[in-house]
């Protein structure tokens, strides 16, 4: 049975068996939040989660058609367009329409005909007089480099969307696209079409699995009437989308938005800033363990709950109980306290229970006797059984890290889902979060029961303690070293295969050798940086980040430090910066700043105020040692030694280089095959 409560759909269809009847309930989206309450999926109205009233518009834009080809040239003649929606008086010009009123769809790439099905919602202030307000679209080609172009735009009345949907429960308004230059037209829907077209569109989504992340972005502006959420998810939407465009893209979007300052007041409008500059990122992160102090209330500064740039829920840790409940990266200070010791004696670079040597062997037994290589997933598995073994004393098979490593990727989707969204029980449904929930609370019990025997002097915790010791090494497996270890192996692998590889790899990166191998690895992880950000708040009134007006904030401001711009710097790098150059060794250890390596304090790694990755070198040796046992198992163990270049003829990529894309955020997957070396 599918029941559908308007928006929220409840399962996937595509489990259900050949002969089921399929039932179907509609209910308006007016009426099924408020049934979602009453069923007890929200215990409570959060703020980013309020019922419609007389006063919202609800609005699905399905569809552009032939729209203006605005990328000419190069064999392109296409566009990328997206839309910018504002409600205001009629008549008045887009930017003058009040930004709070700003919604923004997500960007479909080199079409003329794209299917947005875009849903948001206004809030109308109490009393307006809805007959002098307009619905304002504007439609734009996106271009990441230089100013995007003006496809059109499109005025309806209020009158007008409040008379259609008053005549039909499902109704569709196709208007021409107007202004210099403009064809084609845009359509948009009002009524229940927008709820059940909303969540046929989140099914699709999932099916095809590629788009979560920037879906869950622009739909937070349906799910969300906070005007500062809207705002960053608007925002976060542009962030993805750079990411997702090619090699360098992010950056180049960033330092497009900081300019010569290298300093952009966002992702959030207000009392926020991002800085780029190596120095700044270097200095943040140097001063902020004295800013910390011992606790969160006698600090300067605090976390949040982020991971990068990404806000995060904080519903996928139930076992925190809402104390603190959210990704241990972010903790509290004096949770982050409690943890850093620990996490220093399991990953540190002092710790016992791992060595050099031992990954080496490890990394040797993967590549015995394997004639196959999924790259990416394959990497995934290998670190996950590796880092269960290091943290816990845990021996994973490889099909238990396989399993692990699936309720990750759930899991990885879920952490990002707006706060209005998680709370919704069809929602959950439709992820598969609550059996990812199911499954991590097993996982947690083998950590926890592990702790005690592992490491003693965590026995005299109470089990509320325990668990919180146990819920952080979780997401030290689940999203610190256990997502951006196997990223950078994928990287490291891939790039010689792929198009961009072989177009932009120097010499000496090709000809990879043992002697260089390291740095290699440190060049393609300052190229490709597995975490962007770094972020925190200050308090005021001794914060140092000021309004763009030089006036003072008005709330805490936050403070994001963008990683993979201070990696491209070039008064750190140099001028070739944007280029992937095998660079002298000192150079890494005296700029690196992948693992926020100058948030230590007094060159403690255990210090509860050091936020320098605790496993730095521990995955640095990861990396380095699978890729040593790669080439080995390439072409031969003395041959390696003795400094015989890598041979990647020695293996067949399942995909041509072409096919093999790379971006911000990884790379497509594909098969190596070894083949029989040359007689």
């Amino acid at each position: 049975l599918s029941y559908r409560f308007g928006t929220l759909a409840a399962v996937n269809l595509k489990k259900m068996p050949q002969n089921s009847e399929r039932v179907e309930v509609a209910i308006s989206l007016r009426d099924q939040l408020h049934l979602i309450r009453r069923m007890g999926v929200c215990q409570s109205t959060p703020k980013t989660v309020k019922p419609l009233t007389e006063n919202d518009l609800v609005v699905l834009l399905v569809r552009g058609t032939d729209l203006r080809q605005a990328d000419i040239g190069m064999g392109l003649d296409t566009s990328d367009p997206y839309a910018m929606l504002r409600v205001g008086t009629i008549g008045s010009n887009f930017h003058d329409k009040d930004e709070d009123m700003d919604r923004v769809s997500g960007i479909v790439m080199d079409s003329l005909n794209p299917e947005w099905n875009f849903a948001c919602r206004f809030t109308l202030p109490e009393g307006v007089d809805r007959t002098k307000l307009e619905l304002h679209i504007v439609c734009q080609d996106k271009d990441i480099f230089t100013s995007d172009d003006p496809l059109g735009e499109v005025r309806i009345p209020l009158t007008e969307l409040d008379e259609a949907e008053a005549k039909s429960k499902a109704t569709t308004i196709k208007k021409p696209l107007t202004g210099k230059r403009a064809q084609g037209s845009i359509e948009l829907m009002v009524g229940e079409a927008v709820d059940r077209t909303f969540i046929d569109r989140l099914e699709a989504r999932m099916d095809n699995d590629g788009g979560a992340t920037s879906w869950l972005a622009a739909y937070s502006q349906y799910w969300s009437r906070d005007v500062e959420d809207v705002q960053y998810y608007k925002t976060m939407i542009h962030f993805l989308l750079a990411g997702r465009s090619g090699v360098g893209g992010l950056s180049k979007w960033m330092l497009r938005k900081g300019g010569e300052s290298r300093q952009w007041e966002g992702p959030f409008r207000n009392n926020c800033r991002t800085f780029m500059a190596h120095e700044d990122v270097r200095n943040h992160m140097a001063n902020l363990g004295q800013r910390l102090g011992t606790d969160n209330l006698n600090g300067e500064v605090y976390r949040e709950n982020f991971l990068g740039f990404q806000f995060l829920n904080d519903q996928m840790w139930p076992e925190l109980k809402g104390v603190d409940a959210g990704i241990g990266l972010s903790s509290k200070q004096e949770a982050h306290a409690l943890v850093r010791p620990l996490l220093d004696t399991m990953v540190g670079p002092k710790s016992t229970r791992w060595s050099r040597e031992e990954i080496a062997a490890r990394a040797a037994d993967f590549f015995k006797d394997r004639t196959e290589i999924k790259v990416g997933w394959d990497f995934k598995v290998w670190v996950c059984v590796q880092l269960w073994k290091i943290h816990v004393g845990i021996d994973l098979t490889w099909e238990e890290a396989d399993s692990f490593m699936k309720m990750q990727g759930k899991l990885l989707i879920g952490i990002g889902v707006p706060p209005g969204a998680v709370k919704s029980k069809p929602v959950r449904s439709l992820l598969g979060l609550d059996q990812a929930l199911k499954e991590k609370a097993t996982w947690l019990q083998r950590i926890k029961t592990a702790l005690p025997k592992e490491f003693p002097e965590t026995g005299k915790y109470d089990d509320a303690t325990l668990t919180r010791l146990a819920s952080n090494v979780m997401d030290s497996l689940l999203f610190a070293g256990g997502q951006s270890v196997q990223t950078v192996l994928t990287y490291c692998i891939a790039l010689p295969y792929s198009e961009w590889g072989i177009e932009n790899l120097p010499k000496d990166a090709i000809i990879l050798t043992e002697e260089n191998l390291w740095v290699y690895a440190m060049e393609t992880m300052r190229v490709f940086a597995p975490v962007s950000g770094f972020s925190f708040r200050e308090k005021l009134p001794t914060a140092t980040v000021r309004q763009p007006d030089g006036k003072p904030c008005t709330s805490d401001p936050r403070v994001f430090c963008f990683i993979d711009g201070a990696n491209k710097d070039p008064k750190a790098w140099g001028e070739d910066c944007n280029e992937f150059v095998m660079r002298p060794v000192e150079q890494y250890h005296k700029f690196g700043l992948t693992w926020a390596d100058a948030a230590i304090v007094d060159g403690d790694n255990a210090h509860p105020n050091s936020h320098v990755c605790p496993a730095k070198d521990l995955s640095i040796n990861l990396i380095v040692e699978f890729m040593r046992a790669y080439m080995r198992a390439t072409i031969g163990e003395t041959e390696s030694k003795e400094g015989k270049n890598m041979e990647y003829s020695r293996w067949k990529a399942s995909l041509t280089p072409d096919k093999i894309s790379l971006n911000g955020y990884g790379v497509k997957s594909f098969v190596l095959t070894k083949n029989e070396p040359p007689i």
